[in-house]
């Protein structure tokens, strides 16, 4: 059974295919638009609660288990979480704001989570633009530079971006900054209200002219993977298909697959949203 058959089956069957874990709300930027809801409080949920997660995701034969936040690396015990998920076959992906990978965090996620892809966010080609979104001096200088280190330890990298009034005349220019920095680039169109229901962040979603420009341009570009850097500990190198394949497909299973958000320990009951 080839790999798109597998998925499509998992469609048909309603399997749960996807998983975004969200560890923590705690973040150390401060996004204007962000969608979490810092109001909420309560008992954050620590390793053992998450190790019997992921054990029963695996006995589910879940695919791919992405770690997010708020910043998941503010979670203290988020690189036991990783390695754990890692040591039961999951595609583990990253979703973090970058502002910490670098040095020893950076090699330790390398080294202990091995993670699939690390996604980040890239709001601007600019710092004024960028800066003006997170409301965190030199946040755009240590996000490029980190990026660039990650890229040389052998993470594979892929930056996100939120297409904003804000950012939009400056779409080209991300994107001619990611080609030097032989990352992809991926643009979502939509800002969403945050999870409590409230619109202010729709204040900043992108004009209709952005918007069509920004799909004239193409969303998204792929720039050139990283060199391999040896075999990985979970497969031997042989096995393992091409960066650019693998991406395409696993992005393939998130869209098409059943997909469920676990949001962080002490959230309302019902606020585990599952979709399919």
């Amino acid at each position: 059974m080839s790999f798109d058959d597998l998925i499509g089956r998992s469609w048909d069957e309603n399997r749960l295919v996807s998983v975004l874990v969200e560890l923590t709300y705690r973040c150390n930027l401060d996004c204007v638009f962000c969608y979490n809801d810092l109001s909420l409080r309560g008992r954050q949920m620590r390793f053992n609660d998450y190790a019997v997660l992921l054990d029963d995701l695996a006995a589910m034969n879940v695919l791919n288990v992405t770690l997010s936040g708020g910043e998941p690396l503010a979670h203290p015990d988020f690189f036991r979480i990783g390695a754990r998920a890692r040591e039961l076959g999951f595609v583990v992906r990253v979703k973090s704001n970058g502002h910490t990978l670098h040095g020893e965090v950076a090699r330790r996620l390398r080294d202990e989570v091995d993670p699939f892809i690390v996604e980040t966010s890239l709001h601007g080609a600019t710092a004024a633009t960028h800066e003006r979104q997170t409301r965190v001096a030199g946040s755009f200088a240590r996000l490029i530079a980190n990026i660039g280190e990650m890229t040389s330890l052998g993470l594979r990298v892929k930056v996100n971006s939120t297409l904003t009034i804000w950012n939009e005349s400056e779409a080209r220019g991300m994107f001619e900054l990611c080609d030097q920095l032989g990352v992809p680039l991926i643009f979502d169109l939509v800002v969403t209200p945050r999870d409590d229901g409230d619109r202010a962040p729709l204040a900043l979603a992108a004009s209709a002219e952005g918007i069509c420009g920004c799909r004239r341009r193409g969303t998204r570009r792929r720039a050139k993977p990283p060199p391999p850097r040896g075999p990985s500990r979970r497969m031997p190198l042989p096995c393992r298909r091409s960066t650019a394949a693998r991406a395409r497909r696993v992005s393939q299973s998130i869209l098409m697959a059943t997909f469920i958000r676990v949001l962080p320990g002490g959230a309302p009951p019902g606020t585990c949203t599952r979709r399919g």
